[in-house]
């Protein structure tokens, strides 16, 4: 027979005796693992306490079991044990103690008692006197005599304590007392004196006064050591901090100057690309000049030869016209001209007016043209429509659009490929925005009821929020407007036209708290128009309708009445309903 015994990871064997306790298979597990023996429990593999009182023949454990060894918790550690002492002459004592107390302890409690009658008994000191023959007699007074001392010797449960160093080092916890438990005195003679026991005693005691005192000590060395160990992670931690601290101000200032260094670079390519720029304008603003100077000079020629072939001033005149002509070169060579040159034309052109400063645009806010329109009695079946076979013929006006993709497309990849700042992107986007007077916009509520109004273009999303909060029923109850999809809240502080709203949007209406009480939207003079404003009814052609389709008319309520079947517009009387477009039948070949 044999367990196997598991305590924090390590695992030892104990071969138990039939009638050998569970307390003493504890002890001789603890002393294998060198770990004391209170505050300990045996557990089997469901994670149970077993009852250490119970001998192995009745604890249920069968050969080869696997126990293991654990700490008690505190809430599990019983306060007090009661102990029932059986005296060597047939009486019986019990008392609660402590699960710390000690065993000599117990001893001289019960020795405080009083037995029966009036004498008190006599636990730790009796004596008793050798006889010739070898045999001890014990005697029964209660003072001490002249012989050798009877030592107690305390059985629990096959376990026997027999020394005085047992009795004073070991605690009812240690013995494997739980609840309550019987232990048996009886009294071994020694060749020792009482004089001799009290010494022991003494010295036991000086002993553990030394281990309580290096106890003690090395708990204070151990606080000492714990504290000078966080003081020390403390400063490290500081440390890191700083070091951590000073890096990020180093990478951020890193960080900084080459940003300033790269605005710096940026800035001189501005520049440069600037002066470029200003050069060849000036460049192409003297040709300008030279130009229109030879062409001038060309004029002037042209009139002095016609004055001198018509015969304006006779001789005079063509010797005029002759001079004239001669003092003016036919056609001006042209000079490279210098810095100075430039300068000097620049003097000559007059200064350039400063722009005056811009006054705000006043925006021409246009009629609301507030509407209120009802929700469709029918849903939208695109089942309903039959195309021609024509629709599905391109067309020039096809091909044109299809070109004009293309090109767009061609166009966009350009600029995409081209460096651009933000800006420019954005200016190029407003620039192919088509130019909206006003756009219409719809705000459609959770029953389908449709407010319409005009706003304009540059007007903020927040008019649009004003107009619907005085159109409410209850003003006063917080909501809100978004698009979807995806679902998106209207920013408020920006224009239609940013929020792509242009020339026309539907926008949704919902409460901030959708748990409140189902009330009315809009007020009572807006819906009592919604009658008026009902449009006429719509027939759609459609076929004969299936029984989903049946279904869906009964829930409409016009499954009695289907609408009729309309002809095309053509005004023929030809039918497609078994019509089959040619580029699905060539498909399905």
């Amino acid at each position: 027979m044999s367990l196997t015994i598991n305590y924090e990871g390590r695992r030892e064997v104990v071969k138990p005796t039939p009638t050998q306790s569970l307390s003493v298979i504890l002890q001789r597990a603890c002393e294998k693992f060198k770990i004391p023996l209170s505050n300990h429990a045996l557990y089997d593999a469901k994670g149970k306490e077993l009852d250490l009182s119970l001998s192995y023949r009745l604890s249920g454990l069968a050969s080869g079991a696997k126990l293991e060894i654990k700490r008690r918790a505190a809430s599990t550690a019983r306060a007090s044990v009661l102990v029932g002492l059986q005296l060597p002459e047939g009486g019986r004592v019990q008392a609660s103690f402590p699960a710390t107390t000690r065993l000599w302890d117990v001893l001289l409690h019960f020795e405080q008692q009083a037995g029966e009658g009036t004498a008190r008994l006599n636990l730790t000191r009796r004596m008793a006197e050798a006889t010739s023959t070898g045999d001890k007699k014990r005697k029964a007074d209660v003072e001490p005599a002249e012989g050798h001392y009877l030592l107690p010797a305390l059985t629990y449960m096959q376990r026997e304590v027999a020394t005085v160093a047992d009795l004073y080092r070991n605690t009812l916890q240690d013995l494997g007392l739980d609840g309550n438990g019987l232990l048996r005195l009886n009294f071994r003679p020694t060749e020792t004196t009482l004089e001799g026991v009290q010494a022991e005693l003494e010295a036991l005691q000086a002993s553990e006064a030394q281990r309580l005192e290096q106890h003690k000590k090395a708990e204070e060395r151990k606080a000492q050591l714990k504290a000078a160990e966080m003081e020390r992670v403390k400063r490290l931690t500081e440390e890191s901090e700083k070091m951590l601290d000073a890096e990020r101000e180093e990478l951020l200032r890193r960080g900084k100057e080459e940003a300033e260094a790269e605005e710096e670079a940026r800035r001189k390519q501005e520049i440069e690309r600037l002066v470029v720029l200003k050069e060849k304008e000036m460049e192409e603003t003297f040709r300008e000049m030279e130009r229109a100077a030879f062409e001038q000079t060309q004029v002037e020629h042209m009139r002095a030869a016609m004055r001198a072939h018509f015969g304006q001033a006779g001789g005079s005149g063509t010797s005029t016209a002759t001079s004239t002509s001669t003092s003016r070169s036919p056609e001006p060579e042209e000079k490279p001209r210098g810095d100075g040159d430039r300068m000097e034309v620049e003097a000559q052109q007059p200064p350039k007016p400063k722009p005056a400063k811009k006054e705000p645009v006043k925006l021409e806010i246009p009629d609301r043209e507030l509407r209120v329109l009802p929700p469709t009695d029918r849903p939208f079946n695109p089942k309903e429509f039959e195309v021609p076979e024509s629709f599905y013929e391109a067309t020039t006006d096809d091909y044109r659009v299809a070109l004009q993709a293309i090109k767009a497309n061609r166009m966009r990849i350009e600029e995409e490929t081209q460096m651009r700042t933000k800006e420019m992107k954005e200016k190029d986007r407003l620039r192919r925005i088509p130019k909206y007077r006003k756009t219409l916009i719809k705000v459609r509520f959770p029953n389908r009821v449709e407010v319409q109004a005009t706003f304009h273009p540059l007007e903020k999303a927040q008019a649009v929020f004003d107009l619907i909060k005085s159109s409410l029923a209850h003003p006063d109850r917080p909501f809100y407007l978004f698009t979807t999809p995806p679902k998106e809240r209207v920013d408020l502080k920006r224009t239609l036209l940013s929020l792509v709203m242009v020339p026309a949007a539907i926008v949704y209406f919902s409460w901030e708290d959708n748990s409140g009480p189902a009330v009315e939207y809009l007020k009572e003079e807006l819906v009592r128009d919604i009658a008026d404003q009902m449009p006429a009814p719509v027939s759609f052609p459609q076929s004969q309708p299936t029984p989903s389709s049946a279904g869906a008319l009964a829930a409409l309520g016009h499954a009695d009445e289907p609408p009729a079947r309309q002809p095309p517009r053509g005004g023929g009387a030809r039918d497609y309903s078994n019509v089959v477009p040619k580029w699905f039948a060539a498909g399905r070949k």
